[in-house]
C-alpha cells in the first residue's frame, strides 16, 4: 500500500508537492475550498515543470471528506498557521500517543 499525503494549501507550493509525490506512486489529497476546490474538482491538478506539463486527478475536499492521512502538507502563508499552532499546543497531550510532528 503506498503512503497517503494530505496537502493543505492548494498554491504553487503546494501544488508542485502534491505533484512531485503523485509521480512517486503516493497516494494524494488536497484540502481545498470555494473557488479552488471547485477547479480541483472539476479539472484536477496541472504542474508544469521543465517545460513538461503533468496533469492528475487527486482527492479534493473538506478534512472530514479527505479522512486520516500518513503524512499532513502544510502550504499555506504563515500568518494562516497562527490558530493552528495556538490548537496545537493546546492539544499537545492528546497529540503525543500519534506521532505528530509539525515543522515550521
Amino acid at each position: 500500500m503506498s503512503p497517503s499525503a494530505a496537502i493543505v494549501g492548494a498554491g504553487a507550493i503546494g501544488a508542485w508537492i502534491a505533484d512531485a509525490l503523485d509521480c512517486a506512486g503516493w497516494t494524494v489529497s488536497i484540502l481545498a475550498r470555494d473557488a479552488t476546490l471547485a477547479a480541483l474538482r472539476a479539472g484536477g491538478l496541472r504542474v508544469e515543470r521543465s517545460g513538461v506539463a503533468r496533469h492528475s486527478r487527486p482527492r479534493a475536499g473538506s478534512a472530514a471528506e479527505l479522512g486520516v492521512h500518513d503524512y499532513v502538507f502544510l502550504t499555506v502563508k504563515a500568518h494562516v498557521l497562527e490558530p493552528f499552532d495556538r490548537a496545537n499546543h493546546r492539544d499537545r497531550q492528546r497529540h503525543q500517543r500519534h506521532s505528530v510532528v509539525v515543522l515550521p
